[in-house]
């Protein structure tokens, strides 16, 4: 499961003000990060008690926006509505791992932002150059790491000290 920039924009973004009252999932003069944090607490003891053999946690991206996305026909007076800054997105990874690390001993953590950090080239484009709303969504290169990542978790968790012992004899 992976929560991220969509909930940070619904949290945060002053154009979603709207959203937050409609579905009440704010209280008056609370934070972005403390509603993130309440409804985070309840999703992992939802995830944590599922009946699953593999419960994974993928951080979210570092959602480069305006200000890092190269190849694109920016204007000069486009607003960006989300943050200009991708540690927006570390600092809510960072409430996770800590609620994950607390309350669950069985849902593994696996990185989307530190893979993500270094590549403001490589976000979901078109082959117009056109900016489009989805900048944010990592291209096919990370995507592919990303896939083989879940993969090996896969067969790890499959197979446990079989794969780990399959693993070593590959590796010499």
């Amino acid at each position: 499961f992976n929560t991220g920039l969509h909930d940070i924009d619904v949290l945060c973004s002053s154009k979603r003000q709207h959203t937050r009252e409609k579905i009440n999932i704010t209280s008056e003069g609370e934070s972005c990060a403390e509603s993130y944090r309440q409804a985070m607490e309840q999703l992992v003891h939802v995830i944590d008690n599922f009946p699953a053999k593999l419960k994974v946690f993928r951080s979210t991206t570092a959602g480069w926006q305006k200000y890092g996305n190269y190849g694109f026909s920016w204007r000069a007076n486009d607003m960006q509505p989300m943050s200009r800054s991708p540690h927006l997105a570390h600092h809510f990874n960072t409430i996770a791992y800590s609620i994950i690390q607390a309350q669950s001993n069985s849902i593994v953590i696996t990185d989307g932002y530190w893979i993500t950090l270094p590549r403001p080239d490589h976000t979901q484009i078109s082959t117009k150059n056109q900016v489009g709303k989805h900048l944010v969504h990592p291209g096919y290169e990370v995507l592919s790491v990303f896939a083989r990542r879940w993969y090996m978790m896969i067969l790890w968790g499959l197979c446990g000290e079989s794969f780990e012992r399959c693993l070593s004899c590959i590796g010499g």
